[in-house]
């Protein structure tokens, strides 16, 4: 959970997932299949980070992690970013990261106060698949609702039973500041890499 302002506590159920463990992952990992079921999908974008191939695929954060979901958005001037990863995302014509903001499909529960319970569960699959502290770390980001087709969402606020903020969700990413860094993905697209 993050607070936000002095009142308001923001409760993260969701990931965001950009590589082998998105539902159109086309790679053959092994752990795909199992990790989507009982979570449903939904497109997103995550602007401040840039997708690399090491091994697998990784993202890593422009800015420090508590900088992601407690910036001002008018002012993004006052986020501590890494140099050396901003001159990469510029020099390459970056585009974030293209992926999939993950819930629990509370349609296939009899009762949705296991929502959270599952949701823990899941996280935990994650962490495991992740290989989280140890390779990954998990930080708390904030992404924008796309269409299917790529698009923004035109949404009320409320996206899947989430905490939004407009068309945004906060939520989980696993990354790495440490990855190879010779191979980026610039469009931000796992599934549309062409090497």
């Amino acid at each position: 959970m993050i607070k936000k302002g002095t009142t308001k506590t923001v409760k993260i159920t969701s990931f965001f997932v950009y590589g082998t463990l998105r539902p159109d992952d086309n790679s053959q990992a092994p752990w795909t299949k199992d990790f989507v079921k009982g979570l449903k999908f939904k497109k997103a974008h995550f602007r401040d980070g840039i997708l690399f191939f090491d091994e697998f695929p990784t993202v890593s954060l422009l800015y420090s992690d508590n900088d992601h979901y407690h910036s001002d958005e008018s002012n993004p001037s006052i986020k501590k970013f890494d140099e050396t990863l901003m001159n990469l995302y510029n020099d390459n014509q970056c585009n974030g990261i293209v992926g999939y903001l993950a819930t629990i499909d509370e349609t296939l529960l009899s009762d949705t106060n296991d929502i959270e319970k599952l949701f823990e569960e899941k996280l935990k699959e994650a962490d495991i698949i992740e290989e989280y502290p140890e390779i990954y770390k998990r930080s708390i980001i904030k992404v924008k609702h796309l269409n299917e087709d790529g698009g923004d969402a035109n949404k009320d606020g409320v996206v899947d039973g989430n905490q939004t903020q407009n068309d945004h969700t906060y939520c989980y990413i696993y990354h790495r500041e440490d990855c190879n860094r010779e191979t980026i993905i610039a469009h931000g697209d796992w599934v549309k890499r062409n090497f």
